[in-house]
């Protein structure tokens, strides 16, 4: 009986320092877009679920929360960003291309 309560204590620390790893991985790679926000989502999750496992030292699995959170946070900044961005120049190359429609010209003076 006390090898299956190791293996449960064991357990615990395990899915949390997974889930620790994955929280540190997204918070380096949080500029990708999505792949950064799916790896703080799994972190979040694993270290979670290592958090109700585990009763004590439960420092890492805490910090794997706190680490995702702040990396899923950044993703989403980073994932406006570059909607803002691309939306800012999708309006700009509208604009370019109703100024430059020569279409609105008239070249009938010149030739």
């Amino acid at each position: 009986m006390a090898k299956t309560q190791q293996n449960a204590k064991d357990d615990g620390n395990t899915v949390g320092l997974i889930g620790f790893i994955f929280s540190i991985v997204s918070i380096v790679l949080f500029w990708i877009p999505f792949f950064g926000a799916a790896l703080a989502v799994t972190g979040i999750v694993l270290s979670a679920v290592g958090l109700g496992k585990q009763k004590s030292n439960r420092g890492l699995v805490i910090a794997g929360l706190v680490v995702g959170i702040v990396a899923f946070i950044l993703s989403v900044i980073v994932l406006l960003g570059m909607f803002l961005f691309f939306a800012g120049i999708t309006s700009a190359a509208h604009s370019m291309n109703y100024t430059l429609n020569y279409s609105n010209m008239n070249f009938s003076g010149y030739f």
